[in-house]
């Protein structure tokens, strides 16, 4: 540059010097950067950390397994929160809740058994995944009440938890009958489709069972009137003197006189589609200020909801 000033830049001045200045030292950072990486690998600029590699999350019959006893004890978790309290469950039930959950205490250390046999550390909690995202959220509608927004009021608890209870239950076992039935053609090992098997039929007992106690008409209860007609099947009622349907949902006007609360599905011992494994929707909670309630679609478990080996359960 010898014998040439700012003047002779054509306008470029000292701050444009500057910039230019800053721009080289930082090409020549990331030039030295790129010389200094391996072959095959991003260069890095600066001290980031570097990434750590997720375990691999191999679906195995021992994974299955732990996931399988995490879904009864889910299940459990309700039950045991529920049948000593009145206001979420008639006392007149209680006799019936604890065979379920004699039922599923003798599943899930089946479950931890064979998971013990196949090598793997059995998993005594409820599943993680199945808790937090689905079952939580429409207990904490049903028992608690919402607090007010800057957008909407306080939504109540619900209007009537012993209904939403067992709704929420019944809509566990149902969808616990469809995830064994699904393992049946997932697991490996013979015996294990066998003992999966065995579980969903119990399932499906349990789960027929909750929905006679839930609709107490007949025959509705047992299997849905409007789709045997839908199928143009006849169809021959009996109607009981006093006795109000339980198909019947509720339709009173929602918190302040607003709209009338969403409708709540009642379930029928035999489903329309014989060993469905799709998803469950269940509606719990009372209505919002638009007379909404919860609805919560219950499913399978999938990859994101099993309990994989490098997983540790804490409850």
């Amino acid at each position: 540059m010898s014998g040439v000033t700012l003047e002779d830049t054509n306008g470029l001045d000292r701050r444009s010097f500057l910039r230019l200045g800053g721009l080289t030292v930082a090409v020549a950072a990331l030039v030295a950067a790129c010389d200094n990486t391996e072959a095959g690998s991003l260069g890095r600029v600066g001290n980031a950390p570097p990434t750590t590699k997720l375990p691999d999350a191999v679906v195995n019959d021992v994974v299955l397994l732990r996931t399988a006893s995490s879904l009864q004890h889910s299940i459990l978790s309700v039950y045991n929160e529920v049948k000593d309290k009145p206001e979420l469950l008639d006392p007149a039930n209680r006799a019936l809740i604890d065979q379920l959950v004699s039922d599923h205490q003798a599943h899930a250390q089946l479950f931890e058994q064979l998971t013990t046999k196949a090598g793997g550390t059995p998993w005594t909690c409820g599943n993680t995944r199945f808790d937090s995202a689905l079952v939580q959220r429409a207990f904490v509608r049903i028992t608690t009440a919402t607090p007010a927004t800057a957008d909407a009021k306080e939504i109540p608890a619900s209007d009537d938890k012993r209904r939403d209870i067992l709704n929420l239950v019944h809509g566990m076992e149902t969808i616990l009958t469809a995830a064994y039935q699904q393992f049946v053609v997932m697991f490996n090992a013979r015996e294990l489709r066998a003992e999966s098997l065995r579980v969903a039929i119990a399932g499906a007992r349990r789960s027929a069972l909750l929905a006679l106690t839930i609709n107490t008409v007949r025959p509705e209860g047992y299997i849905s009137i409007a789709e045997l007609t839908n199928s143009q099947v006849a169809v021959t009622t009996t109607t009981v003197t006093g006795q109000s349907s339980a198909a019947t949902t509720t339709t009173a006007a929602g918190p302040a006189g607003g709209n009338a609360p969403t409708p709540i599905p009642v379930p029928t011992a035999i489903p329309a589609t014989f060993g469905s494994t799709a998803s469950y929707t269940i509606v719990v909670g009372a209505g919002d200020q638009n007379g909404t309630r919860l609805k919560v679609i219950l499913d399978t478990p999938s990859l994101n909801s099993f309990e994989y080996e490098y997983l540790t359960p804490a409850c």
